[in-house]
């Protein structure tokens, strides 16, 4: 399978940013894991399987968490596209909408 599995664009006018994201599936690893996170929003990295990735999803933002659940529920062979907007302008209060669902 060539070219991202998915893709993220997350639109957060209220909080001044935007994101797109693209998530390329990894068939076989080898070597350590290398954090490069410029913008320092990486929290954790480590190789799980596919029983232990739900639950350690589980308080992650919906963006980061609905793929991964979709995929491991029924995996697909094109790529996919998730949109998603943050509406508020308080990180804390701002509410996520999946727009594509």
């Amino acid at each position: 399978m060539g070219g991202p599995l998915y893709e993220v664009h997350v639109e957060a006018p209220g909080l001044g940013w935007r994101m797109r994201v693209e998530a390329w599936r990894a068939t076989r690893v080898t070597g350590d894991l290398l954090i490069d996170d410029p913008d320092g929003i990486v929290e954790e990295v480590r190789y799980v399987d596919d029983s232990e990735c739900r639950d350690l999803l589980g308080s992650v933002a919906p963006w980061v968490r609905d793929p991964i659940h979709a995929w491991l529920d029924e995996p697909w062979t094109q790529r996919r596209v998730f949109r998603y907007a943050v509406r508020g302008n308080n990180r804390a209060t701002s509410e996520v909408v999946r727009l594509d669902a």
